[in-house]
């Protein structure tokens, strides 16, 4: 019988034979077999066979060695004598690359020791993803064999020999796999041949012995595993990516596909670094999978994109292929597959383009569009191929080539790649646009009317409106988060923002308010004390170019400080008032009589006297009066006249040199920019005569003629300049050891900068602290002097001294400094000293500077975020997001003068030392709060990465008619409403009794959060009503606005209204409601277990309307409603059934830190018990008391009291008392009130 040495394979029971699919790791399927053990049975037959697909490009790691690199020619059946391995019979498949002809063998030596040998040619283009069928079956009584090999369902050979297609008796029989023959009985097969395993699918079959139309069966069974069924990627999406320079990237599809797939995506040419006439710049390859290059050649890639971009014109050309023959190791030196198109473009090639190209079996339509506002230019065209199939692709995009000074910097947005059939749509817009010329949001033509979404016309992007957030790229107001906006809302009366309060009136504070200015911040931010000390210095000014701002000093150039007096009507500003008071009587008065007095003289004087008017400029000793205001005549000493003011002057001033690098001093003295890229340090020459260089010490100025060039004495690393072409060039040094080098006009290279520690390569070396202590690299003169030229890190490299040492660095934030002249600014050259004595004749050495005192350290190289600053010094630079960083000299470091655009495409105008800082969206100008600040609006709030912009104080609101400022919080709030109370209610329909999780699942996802700061609400009702399905609930109610508060900046109000729908609360051990500033309860029936309601911290208004409370076995003594925050209390229609207070009250007031009052309505106490109680307990308080309706029926009362009033305040708060009925009660030493 035949006993299985090596198996793998997928089962499928069927009712007959069936099949397995061999596995990549372990590609083959041997069994042995002996014809003494099978031949004397009647009827025996033995089966062998299986079914075949090629596919050469199906990414498959095999365990075996010879593969298709190694021979044309596939196993795919063999039979071996088990101890020789004689070979007896073999099936394989030979494409000859020469004769380009594809051809079945088989090949055994029968038992009759004669050679036998079949052949069947096969068209080449029905080889490859086609199913072939190869069956020996053995008649081993009758001693005969039937061969059949099958194409699909096409039979092409199905003959019987009268022979058994081996020789020897012990067999090992192998589908499958590569073969190496060790020993041959076959003609022509000699020792050694190798026959690679085949590339693709093997599908063995194994029999039932009862069947015996085999090529009906054969063909049955490999309907079901006959057609490719695609699995889609799971992930189709690429990331978007920006190619810049060498950046590429590689998509895998993890699976493969059929006979078709899709390639699409956005792409934009943002930069063009071009410095030949002509460039091919490969951008795009899609590949196989497999490793060998030779599988990624390109007549077997099914596309290849590339720019080919000349003086006269643009193309863009792309390849496919179309194979002739289905082998994929052929010469393709001449590109016998390769399919080129190439199309003109004839717009900017520098748009937008969407590219899109499918591959339909043997259609292939590449098809691309570039967008320019409404114009749209297609490039198409239709291909008929020949692909391989079912491969796993690879798909490469970037700078291919690799190349250095022929590159495109490309934009890529929206890449998907799919490797089944679908139904895609490639979305050509943006969804904030309706019509777009590009991919993004910043490529929008027109908004669509359903967005609401406003277009900005310049940037050409459409925007949600102030009311709303942009929020996963949809515009929300409060309906979308299930807010109503409540209507009902009342008008405050308070002063706006820009206002102060007088006598209970609000005025406008003094000076200009308006888009760009808002003067007097004295009055503006404190409206109510301002009176007392009425001037104004401080001013905030939004300058039209969109400059970065800061407080100002109002520059009245004066020694006095003016104040405002107030005649009743209007402001008026005293320049003579010594005291500070708006309504000072004194003032006024003084103030009307100078301005009725008659011209005064003109003293001239800096100093006032009664009878002239005061000289207020500064530095000034002679003054006049134009009716434009004051000028200057004549200024004081060390101070010079100009345009009428006196501005400081300074003697003993040396020019500092500012031409730094990337500048440098021209042969004319003139300060030019480095044009060569990648250098850091350019310089002029005269090719002829290099006694005529720019890099001598003050070198004379000489003209530039034929011969005059621009050099780099040193590129960025990893570059090397060369003379003959003027370019720094992306290599690096090809002399051994040599760290950089040039290439001099002669095409030679020399290094300059050496790690062979000899000096043999080159002057300047690495690694010299054996040679001088923190000294990383180090020079040799031509006077064999070392001296240091780059010192570690906290150190700098001397050139006072003759050997040039490292000292201690006396200043932070640099990375590389030395001694240099600090007016000529001269130490950069120490850096290049080694390429100097290279380049220049004699070997020039750049001398050292013979005035110790103008020597100083001078940083050449910061760390990161810092930066030079006056050439000399490193500070902290602006960060990445500043537009323009400038130097603010008057504090000695960097801030940004202009921030980016915002939301609504206006510049940001706050910086803090060079950081760009945001503000809400409705707010143009802003600070930080410190905790303390924020603490006094907002106890509860905590500050996070998303809501601490909402924090800021705001002292300038967005430009809108709908935008307030809240002149006490400094919160820019978007008026939801006419009179801008921004209430909010938002309804839950509660169907079961867990009632904690609203806030947190509901009002506290980040969408949420983000609109309710961003627009400032500042209250929120929540309205909870209870199912009417439910009756009993087993849980209490717990619930806390904490979470509320601790996220939304400007929430000056919470409120909770429950509505039970008379549902019973029962065997609840606790109540929590926690933290509102409002609660309202109303019909429940309330199980009572000893328990207290908490309330919180938070002062509350409480209100319980149609409240049942019922008594259980239990004592209730604790008190029922107690806290020492309650700002009020309503009671409407409250019953008290079967309660026993023992020690307890049903409310308790305690140590109330304000006045608030008690209403109650109705409250009906019945057949409870009171022990040493008070039913209503007020401790230190000034609440006032109201009661409609008290009834107390059936209780009794031991040593207690309905209501008990410490500190003998009850007359005074107990304002009425309409009705109080007592029946059937039993009182001992009780009494009403105490």
């Amino acid at each position: 019988m035949t006993k299985v040495l090596y198996l793998s394979f997928l089962l499928r029971t069927v009712l007959t034979d069936y099949i397995f699919l061999l596995k990549s790791s372990q590609p083959f399927i041997q069994t042995e077999f002996s014809i003494l053990g099978e031949k004397y049975q009647d009827e025996s037959i033995y089966r062998q066979g299986a079914w075949f697909q090629y596919l050469p490009l199906t990414s498959t790691i095999y365990s075996q060695s010879i593969g298709m690199i190694d021979s044309n020619c596939y196993h795919l059946f063999s039979s071996v004598e088990k101890q020789s391995q004689s070979l007896n019979s073999l099936y394989y498949d030979c494409l000859d690359l020469e004769q380009m002809t594809i051809t079945k063998y088989i090949k055994f030596i029968g038992n009759d020791a004669q050679q036998y040998s079949f052949e069947i040619n096969i068209n080449v283009l029905e080889y490859e993803n086609q199913w072939y069928y190869f069956e020996f079956i053995l008649f081993l009584f009758s001693n005969r064999s039937q061969l059949i090999i099958i194409k699909n369902e096409e039979v092409l050979k199905n003959d019987i020999v009268n022979v058994l297609p081996f020789k020897d008796e012990r067999i090992i029989q192998q589908i499958g796999g590569d073969l190496v023959v060790v020993n041959s009985k076959i003609v022509n097969i000699g020792i050694g041949d190798k026959f690679a395993i085949f590339p693709g699918k093997i599908v063995p079959i194994s029999y039932n012995d009862t069947i015996m139309d085999f090529v009906s069966c054969a063909i049955e069974l490999i309907k079901f595993d006959k057609a490719c069924i695609c699995q889609n990627n799971p992930t189709s999406n690429l990331q978007n990516q920006d190619y810049v320079y060498l950046n590429t990237s590689i998509y895998t599809s993890k699976l493969k596909n059929c006979n078709y797939f899709t390639f699409t995506g956005w792409f934009k040419i943002n930069e063009i670094i071009q410095n030949d006439k002509e460039m091919t710049f490969q951008f795009i390859k899609l590949t196989s999978n497999m490793q060998n290059r030779q599988f990624q050649n390109q007549n077997i890639s099914p596309l290849q994109l590339y720019y080919k971009l000349t003086q006269d014109e643009n193309k863009i050309i792309i390849t496919t292929y179309s194979y002739t023959y289905p082998s994929v190791t052929l010469d393709f030196t001449n590109d016998p597959f390769l399919i080129r198109k190439e199309f003109q473009i004839l717009n900017n090639i520098q748009l937008w383009h969407l590219l899109y190209l499918t591959l339909d079996e043997s259609k292939l339509d590449f098809n691309i569009k570039f967008f320019e506002n409404r114009e749209i230019y297609e490039y198409k065209t239709q291909i008929i191929v020949k692909h391989f199939h079912q491969i796993y692709f690879k798909l490469f995009l970037g700078n291919l080539q690799k190349s250095t000074t022929n590159y495109l910097n490309i934009m890529s947005r929206n890449l998907h790649f799919f490797n089944c059939d679908q139904n895609f749509q490639q979305q050509n817009c943006h969804k904030s646009c309706d019509e777009c010329d590009g991919p993004t949001n910043q490529n929008c033509l027109s908004c669509s009317i359903e967005s609401q979404r406003i277009y900005f016309r310049e940037y050409q992007q459409c925007l949600c409106p102030f009311n709303t957030i942009d929020y996963n790229d949809e515009c929300l107001s409060y309906a979308y988060f299930g807010f109503q906006l409540n209507s009902n809302a009342e008008q405050d009366d308070g002063c706006k923002y820009g206002q102060f309060e007088l006598n209970g009136i609000c005025y406008q504070c003094p000076g200009q308010q308006n888009s760009q200015t808002i003067a007097c911040l004295e009055c503006v931010l404190n409206p109510k004390d301002w009176i007392s000390n009425p001037y104004c210095d401080i001013f905030l000014y939004l300058d039209q170019n969109g400059r970065t701002s800061q407080f100002q000093k109002e520059s009245f150039q004066s020694i006095h400080r003016h104040y405002f007096t107030f005649n009743g009507i209007d402001l008026e500003l005293c320049r003579k008032c010594q005291e500070s008071s708006l309504t000072n009587q004194e003032n006024i008065y003084q103030d009307l009589a100078i301005k009725q007095e008659s011209f005064k003289s003109f003293c001239f004087s800096e100093s006032y006297v009664q009878q002239c008017y005061d000289c207020s400029i500064e530095k000034c000793n002679l003054c006049a009066l134009l009716i434009t205001g004051q000028i200057c005549l004549q200024c004081s000493s060390y101070s010079i006249l100009v345009d009428g003011y006196c501005t400081g002057i300074y003697v003993g001033d040396f020019q500092v040199n500012d031409c730094l690098s990337p500048y440098y001093i021209s042969s004319s003295k003139e300060c030019k920019k480095c044009l060569i890229d990648n250098c850091i340090y350019c310089f002029e020459f005269v090719v002829d005569n290099l006694k005529l260089a720019t890099l001598y010490f003050d070198f004379k100025e000489f003209n530039g003629d034929d011969n005059f060039q621009v050099g780099c004495a040193m590129c960025n690393d990893g570059y090397v300049f060369d003379f003959r072409i003027g370019l720094c060039l992306k290599q690096t040094p090809k002399i051994d050891t040599c760290l950089r080098s040039y290439i001099n006009l002669e095409g030679i290279e020399l290094c300059t900068l050496s790690s062979k520690q000899d000096f043999s390569v080159a002057r300047e070396i690495i690694d010299c602290e054996q040679f001088i202590s923190n000294c990383l690299q180090c020079f040799l003169t031509v006077q064999s002097i070392l001296r240091c030229i780059l010192c570690k890190e906290g150190y700098t490299t001397s050139t006072s001294e003759v050997n040039g040492q490292c000292n201690l660095s006396l200043r932070p934030y640099q990375l590389i400094s030395i001694e240099g002249n600090v007016y000529s600014m001269d130490a950069w050259v120490q850096r290049i000293q080694s390429f100097m004595g290279s380049f220049l004749p004699n070997s020039y050495y750049y001398p050292i500077s013979e005035w110790s005192f103008q020597s100083d350290e001078i940083a050449i190289s910061c760390k990161e975020r810092y930066q030079l600053i006056l050439f000399k010094y490193c500070l902290q630079y602006c960060n990445s997001s500043c537009q323009d960083c400038k130097v603010n000299s008057a504090e000695n470091g960097y801030f940004c003068n202009k921030c980016p655009l915002d939301y609504f495409k206006q510049n940001q105008r706050v910086q803090v030392n060079g950081i760009c800082q945001s503000c809400s969206l409705l707010c143009t100008y802003c600070q930080s709060r410190d905790n303390n600040e924020i603490n006094q609006i907002s106890t509860y709030f905590i500050s996070s990465q998303d809501t601490e912009l909402f924090s800021k104080k705001c002292y300038f609101p967005t430009q809108d008619p709908n935008i307030i400022l809240l002149p006490k919080q400094l919160i820019p709030i978007f008026c939801l409403d006419k009179y801008c109370q921004n209430t909010l209610i938002y309804d839950y329909y509660s169907e079961d009794c867990v009632h904690d999780q609203i806030i947190t699942s509901n009002l506290l996802n980040q969408a949420t959060i983000k609109y309710l700061n961003y627009v400032g609400v500042l209250k929120i009702i929540i309205q909870i009503e209870i199912s009417t399905t439910i009756q009993i609930c087993e849980n209490g109610i717990w619930i806390d606005s904490r979470l509320l508060k601790q996220n939304v900046f400007s929430f000056q109000e919470t409120d909770l209204i429950i509505n039970g729908n008379n549902i019973v609360y029962g065997n609840v051990i606790n109540y929590e409601i926690k933290n509102f500033d409002s609660i309202v309860l109303s019909n429940l029936t309330i199980i009572l277990q000893n328990y207290s309601f908490n309330f919180g911290n938070t002062k509350v208004k409480l209100t319980m309307k149609n409240i049942i409370f019922i008594g259980k076995e239990m004592d209730q003594n604790a008190p029922l409603l107690y806290s020492k925050y309650l700002s009020s209390i309503e009671l409407v229609n409250i019953t008290i059934r079967n309660v026993t207070f023992s020690e307890a009250s049903f409310i308790q007031l305690d140590t109330l830190q304000f006045s608030g009052y008690m209403r109650i309505e109705q409250l009906l106490i019945q057949d409870s018990y009171f022990f040493n109680s008070n039913f209503i307990l007020i401790l230190n308080s000034q609440l006032s008391m109201q009661i409609k309706k008290l009834v107390i029926e059936n209780c009794t009362l031991m040593n207690s009291s309905i209501i008990n009033i410490r500190q003998n305040l009850f007359f005074n708060n107990l304002n009425h008392l309409s009705t109080f009925i007592m029946k059937n009660c039993n009182l001992q030493q009780s009494n009403f009130y105490m």
